[in-house]
């Protein structure tokens, strides 16, 4: 059903909005609350209503609803003055305002009665993970930290580290940074908080970075914390203490700290906590949230620093679990990436690594799954799926284990219990990180759901559009709706950022070696462009 108002059309099937017939850019999540309006315009939808079934009941705060009913509003030519198409009604929430018609999607309706498999007609579910938007990336407001000294020797301090701070912060995948006011000695940092539920760069961020930097004698003291603008509380802090003389590699020391340390909190929360625990000694838990950080680079050289890390603080702590797990990761990475020079041999370490985990512990969860990603690898999926369903008996809680699981049933073919695997990660894991949809998407095109496939493959685009593993699976996707010069584009980007990638060195991402669905997928891999050898 197409929904046409003034000059758009909103394709629910396509999940497109055009513009006199051309697509019109727009983020995922921005689609389906535009969506939801639309097809509810006879009435105001209040925002529970929208948090109910645009973010599936989801957390948000009132801030994220916002921007994107002012990113709705923009791809319409519309802004919270006119209010042409997309009304606010006070305490109350939106309406869409325009003349909506529906007409049938021919086009569309044609190509699923083609795929349709036969069987009972499946039940249509607001709840289905492909409503899941992926949630906004944080947005952090790095307000200028307050001078405690002599104002012109101390703010000057402050307005480095601040812009080195925000330097290497954006340096960080899946995060964006803001700037707040000039530096005045403090005063704006005052101002900025107070006035945040106005001001329009704190009234987008996520969360907010600031603190305070003082001078006494050659000594200095800089305090860094991590503020929640919507509830005020705090949710990491730390201070640091140096020489003036060497203030400078001072500082680098800090700004690499504060990096870690947050990258860490905003995407790992409370198992932080178990990792410091376990770790016994500062210095292992620094290593390892180092090489922590540098894996989820996700790249050649940040899988060597990270196998640094790893094993800088296993040797500081030597049954110290899950830097002994960690560094079995980053042989499979050089297994699965083809980082190595000898395959066999990163799995034999990983292995080792793992073996010597369970020895140490034969209940932890993440040395079960690590296992199981071993077994795939090798071809093994009947004994990987006994690792990763072990793995989610031992800890039910752990969404990690749900995704190992879920990538096991879709290398064994069993792609409606791959999606239920997924789903139920997601629930444990509502931060989404993008690896936990690939083998989502790859169970929607396995089963002829395209469109939900489509819809998952975009939000990884947003995320990432340049990632090899999602590109792959949106041209084999295009091919199958039949639309093989779209399906080129994504092949083009794959070989812009590895001109050497072929179908073969495909084969070798992840677990695809020996699973059954590979031959069919390379053909259509080859269909869309990508070299065999």
């Amino acid at each position: 059903m197409i929904h046409r108002f003034e000059d758009f059309e909103l394709d629910p099937q396509l999940r497109e909005l055009r513009k006199d017939g051309s697509a019109v850019d727009m983020e995922p999540q921005v689609f389906d609350l535009l969506l939801y309006l639309v097809q509810n315009a006879e009435h105001v939808v209040g925002k529970d209503e929208l948090f109910e079934h645009v973010w599936v009941g989801r957390i948000v705060s009132d801030s994220t609803l916002s921007s994107r009913i002012n990113a709705a509003r923009r791809v319409l030519g519309d802004d919270g003055s006119q209010q042409r198409l997309i009304r606010t009604t006070p305490r109350r929430g939106f309406r869409f305002a325009g003349e909506v018609s529906t007409a049938e999607n021919a086009a569309a309706t044609e190509n699923a009665a083609a795929t349709a498999s036969p069987g009972p007609v499946e039940r249509q579910d607001r709840r289905d993970i492909a409503t899941f938007g992926l949630p906004p990336l944080p947005r952090i407001a790095v307000v200028p930290f307050k001078s405690l000294g002599d104002e012109a020797e101390c703010g000057a301090i402050a307005d480095g580290f601040r812009e080195d701070l925000a330097a290497a912060l954006s340096q960080l995948e899946n995060l964006s940074i803001t700037h707040v006011a000039p530096n005045d000695g403090g005063r704006a940092t005052d101002r900025a908080v107070e006035s945040r539920g106005s001001d329009g760069d704190l009234l987008q961020a996520t969360h907010i970075i600031t603190g305070s930097i003082r001078l006494s004698g050659n000594r200095i003291r800089i305090t860094a914390q991590l503020l929640d603008p919507m509830t005020d509380n705090q949710l990491w802090a730390d201070k640091f203490d140096g020489s003036l003389g060497n203030v400078f590699e001072f500082l680098d020391d800090i700004v690499d700290t504060v990096v870690t340390a947050l990258e860490v909190r905003l995407s790992d929360g409370e198992q932080v906590r178990s990792w410091r625990n376990e770790a016994g000694t500062a210095k292992a838990y620094e290593h390892f949230i180092r090489g922590r950080a540098a894996y989820k680079e996700y790249s050649r050289a940040g899988n060597v620093r990270a196998r640094t890390g790893y094993q800088a603080a296993v040797e500081k702590s030597p049954e110290f679990k899950s830097a002994m797990v960690g560094l079995a990761r980053t042989h499979i990475g050089d297994a699965t990436f083809s980082w190595s020079n000898d395959r066999a041999a990163s799995l034999s370490e990983a292995r080792r690594l793992i073996t010597a985990t369970l020895e140490i512990a034969p209940d932890h969860a993440p040395a079960h799954f690590e296992l199981a990603h071993i077994l795939m690898l090798e071809g093994e999926f009947e004994a990987a799926h006994r690792e990763a369903k072990r793995s989610t008996e031992i800890d039910p809680n752990s969404g990690e284990a749900y995704c190992v699981l879920a990538y096991v049933l879709g290398c064994l073919g069993r792609h409606e219990d791959a999606i239920g695997a997924t789903k139920r990660s997601i629930q444990l894991n509502p931060s989404v990180p993008e690896y936990y949809l690939i083998p989502l998407a790859e169970a929607y095109i396995a089963l002829s759901r395209y469109s939900e496939a489509k819809s998952i493959l975009e939000q990884l685009e947003a995320r990432r559009p340049d990632w090899i593993m999602s590109c792959a699976l949106s041209a084999i996707l295009f091919v199958c709706i039949g639309q093989p010069d779209t399906a080129r584009t994504y092949i083009d980007r794959i070989v812009l950022r590895d001109p050497n990638f072929t179908v073969e060195k495909w084969r070798g991402y992840i677990f695809y070696p020996t699973r059954p669905d590979v031959p069919e997928l390379v053909e259509k891999l080859v269909a869309a462009g990508l070299p065999r050898n």
